[in-house]
């Protein structure tokens, strides 16, 4: 019926409905809204919940880091620095510098966030070099005081910063004890929340 009414053969309706160069061209700094928008989203479903985050804690975490990530790359293409394709934060501080010449906030969370070259900690079990497991049993991982320092970053308008996360309440004791990923579990978060408050 659609095609009885609409021609799409001919020059004019080839036009119309033939997609711009300009729209599928993406940037760095909206790589690093839609990273920013998802890790905001899925920690405000979080919050929202009672202590939620032990089965979601790696992909959360590569999010934290990716955030970052996209943040240097979008800020090197803002300033028209070259954009180095690498998941190495010193790779990615190079353009400005280094580590050193980046904004304190910003050296703090990258300090607090990186354990590995490129991140494959927060994707995969085991270390591919030498078999070790990332995070062995009775591993945590405290992310209040990164997520504080995120927001205060935001608030200061370093590099562009975008939100990952909902006002949090930091002087919240149990908050803080939320934000804890105990990463040697895999406990469905259904089954946590009853087997600590039950």
């Amino acid at each position: 019926m659609l095609f009885n009414k609409f021609r799409l053969s001919g020059k004019s309706a080839g036009a119309r409905l033939k997609l711009s160069g300009v729209a599928a061209i993406t940037t760095w700094e909206q790589y690093y809204e839609s990273y920013t928008d998802t890790l905001n989203a899925i920690m405000s479903a979080g919050i929202g919940q009672g202590y939620p985050y032990n089965c979601n804690a790696r992909p959360i975490l590569f999010l934290m880091r990716h955030c970052l990530e996209l943040q240097l790359k979008a800020e090197a293409a803002r300033q028209g620095l070259p954009v180095p394709l690498s998941h190495d934060f010193k790779d990615m501080a190079e353009p400005f510098g280094g580590i050193a010449a980046l904004p304190e906030k910003l050296q703090t969370l990258i300090s607090t966030i990186d354990r590995d070259p490129d991140g494959s900690c927060y994707r995969y079990a085991r270390d591919p070099t030498t078999g070790e497991l990332y995070f062995p049993g009775g591993s945590q991982v405290e992310t209040s005081k990164f997520f504080k320092d995120h927001a205060d970053m935001v608030v200061a308008g370093i590099y562009g910063a975008r939100s990952i996360s909902p006002a949090i309440d930091f002087d919240n004791k149990h908050r803080e004890w939320d934000l804890t990923f105990h990463m040697g579990r895999a406990i469905p978060c259904g089954k946590l929340g009853a087997s600590i408050m039950g």
